[in-house]
């Protein structure tokens, strides 16, 4: 199966594309399942833009709230597509929003899936954008290799 390179997000300032940073090959409940013992919790459809991956919605949104507000948090989107597939990123306020950065987003991830035995691996997306170097982190359990 291939793997999709982009995200496509809808906002006030019209359509932009956010680069597949995830790749799981593991069950999203129980992706899910990891998400919530690290913290995380589900966004409001309220105050997300309109993101979608083969003109599909999310299957779930995450956040993890950073120094104690809404407004600087790690950002995850997840599609369930074969395999889970997503965007992780650090959102970072400014005055014309926020700036997304994707590498501290997915390293997170990837982190927090390591340490609880998860193998972690970069499978190369040839999706470079600002501050992502078109890698994906792809997790999967270590007894079932690709």
């Amino acid at each position: 199966m291939e793997v999709p390179k982009w995200i496509e997000i809808r906002d006030v300032f019209g359509v932009k594309l956010d680069p597949v940073t995830l790749i799981f090959r593991v069950p999203l409940n129980e992706i899910l399942a990891i998400f919530s013992e690290d913290k995380w919790e589900a966004t409001s459809r309220l105050v997300e833009n309109s993101a979608t991956l083969n003109n599909m919605p999310p299957s779930a949104t995450l956040q993890k709230s950073l120094m104690g507000g809404p407004l600087l948090r790690l950002h995850v989107r997840l599609w369930k597509d074969g395999v889970a597939i997503g965007n992780a990123h650090l959102d970072i306020p400014t005055l014309a929003g926020h700036v997304a950065n994707h590498t501290i987003g997915k390293s997170y991830v990837a982190y927090m899936f390591y340490r609880r035995g998860y193998a972690v691996n970069l499978a190369y997306l040839a999706n470079e954008h600002e501050d992502h170097d078109g890698f994906a982190v792809e997790i999967y359990k270590p007894d079932e290799r690709k």
